[in-house]
């Protein structure tokens, strides 16, 4: 998995914004026009990795227990087909 890191340039200039580096090539993958946007692009492998876990989780689990839960059924459905359509989009996937 990538591990990517941010950093400001132009502290305080009009032209401050953030990058977006590769940490193991040192290549910069992304520039935020905004620096406060840096540390969500540079967790976005992560980010990628962790939805890709809870969908894999969620999709392992056996239908027949969502009865038996306490929880709220419906949020969990709801929360099952927001990220399934995040992790479509973030692979360039239509959902």
């Amino acid at each position: 998995m990538n591990k990517w890191y941010s950093k400001t340039t132009n502290v305080g200039s009009p032209s401050e914004q953030g990058l977006v580096i590769d940490e193991s090539t040192g290549r910069n993958v992304a520039v935020a026009y905004d620096p406060k946007d840096g540390p969500l692009l540079a967790a976005a492998p992560e980010l990628l990795a962790a939805l890709e876990l809870h969908i894999a989780f969620l999709d392992s689990l056996n239908k027949g227990w969502l009865g038996k839960t306490t929880g709220d059924v419906g949020l969990l459905n709801k929360a099952y087909i927001k990220g399934s359509e995040a992790l479509a989009k973030a692979k360039g996937e239509s959902a």
